[in-house]
């Protein structure tokens, strides 16, 4: 009976955790069509990072993209990031040690229309995208797991 109710419980928790994810998809998605923004139908992950917010969140993600440049290569079209909420474009690319983003498949948003509103708009975004369409959302923040560790070990095909 006691191995029952922790099957139970864990099955709840489960489901509660994936509700939030699926939560945050929809609030997303709903969002970006709401302002039609459209993918690319090859893209496979965006990863939207806000210039200001959560400094070790951002710093992470920024790190993340130092750490991981030759998957953001112009050249190839299945992943993109995207900088918005820029508020010293010299700062930006200081951070990400660039003198230019030409080299990058990157998009530069100056009127913060990828920006997430409330409280998430401080976290870095991931998403994950299939035939232009987001299948799924992800805040990179202190209550998430390791959205970016993860997205490492599935970008390095």
């Amino acid at each position: 009976m006691r191995l029952f109710k922790c099957i139970v419980v864990s099955q709840l928790l489960l489901c509660a955790c994936t509700n939030i994810d699926d939560n945050v998809t929809r609030e997303v998605r709903t969002l970006y069509d709401s302002r039609g923004i459209v993918f690319d139908k090859n893209l496979e992950t965006c990863l939207v990072l806000p210039e200001v917010g959560c400094g070790g969140c951002i710093d992470g993600a920024v790190y993340f993209l130092n750490k991981n440049k030759e998957f953001y290569r112009k050249e190839q079209r299945y992943n993109m990031f995207v900088l918005t909420a820029v508020t010293s474009p010299k700062m930006a690319l200081r951070s990400l040690n660039e003198v230019s983003l030409e080299q990058y498949y990157c998009i530069w948003d100056s009127t913060n229309l990828y920006l997430s509103e409330g409280n998430n708009a401080i976290y870095p975004l991931l998403l994950y995208l299939k035939d232009g369409k987001i299948m799924k959302a992800q805040y990179q923040s202190p209550f998430t797991d390791d959205v970016l560790g993860a997205l490492e070990k599935t970008i390095k095909r």
